[in-house]
This record gives structure tokens, C-alpha cells and sequence, in this order.
């Protein structure tokens, strides 16, 4: 794939990556997302709330707070690959528009494995 470099340390970035929205919306959540990173890797591991897979790059997170006595609405964070799915997900080999689901247990009929 194409990368853009520092040249003054080793900093590399995905074309892709660098070109992700700084904010979005996402069907398992009511707020807008906002684009987030962390420089320093070792302080920055956490958990995709729909993949639920270990990560330490990029993540879409709500920034929603408490103001004036409203009540904060429930964080999410998702992996920049979750947090890009759109819905719905339309697939040459499937007549039916295909949603994002959190269920388990499930036989991918592409490569036959079973989800974690």
C-alpha cells in the first residue's frame, strides 16, 4: 500500500489512515465519533467495543461529557476498522443489505471460520 514517511524518524502512516474522517457517526452509537490517537503506543492499549480485539492505533471515540446537569451518555470506542464500517454493507456475493452484529458464534461464509 502507499505510506507517507518522516524523514526525521520512523513515523509511517497508511495513505488510508491518514486520510480518515475526523469525525462520524456509527450505528451502534447515538453521538458522533471523534477520530483519536495516542503518540506514545505503551499508554494507549484499549478495547473495540464491537470487535472486541486489543489494539493501540487510531480509535473513534465519543467525547460526550457532562454539562450543566445533562447526564453523559455511555462511552464507546471503536477501532478505526469498526469505527469506518458504514451501514448498511452491500456484498456482490449476497442479495440482502448485511448489518454489523455483536453476535458470537458465527461461521464466516467466506473463509469457513468460526468467530471467536
Amino acid at each position: 500500500g502507499m505510506f507517507y514517511k518522516c524523514m526525521q524518524c520512523d513515523f509511517f502512516l497508511h495513505k488510508v489512515c491518514a486520510n480518515l474522517p475526523r469525525k462520524r457517526r456509527h450505528v451502534l452509537h447515538n453521538h458522533k465519533l471523534n477520530l483519536q490517537v495516542d503518540y506514545c503506543k505503551r499508554d494507549s492499549l484499549f478495547q473495540c467495543f464491537a470487535c472486541k480485539q486489543f489494539s493501540t492505533g487510531f480509535r473513534y471515540e465519543c467525547l460526550t461529557y457532562i454539562y450543566r446537569g445533562e447526564i453523559k451518555c455511555g462511552q464507546i470506542i471503536l477501532d478505526s476498522r469498526c469505527g469506518s464500517i458504514s451501514e448498511p454493507f452491500h456484498h456482490v456475493l449476497h442479495p440482502h443489505p448485511l448489518y454489523f452484529t455483536l453476535e458470537e458464534f458465527k461461521t464466516c461464509v467466506a473463509c469457513d471460520v468460526k468467530s471467536p
